[in-house]
């Protein structure tokens, strides 16, 4: 129950910012993403 509720929570954080800069997610998360963690 908690996982799922956790990944709920997730989606409606991370959703919104998909819609709104999907530039940003397509571009710099990736790239920070991979300087942080390989």
């Amino acid at each position: 129950m908690i996982p799922k509720l956790n990944g709920q929570i997730l989606t409606v954080c991370i959703f919104p910012f998909l819609r709104m800069d999907g530039n940003y997610f397509q571009n710099d998360l990736v790239r920070d993403i991979k300087i942080h963690y390989g």
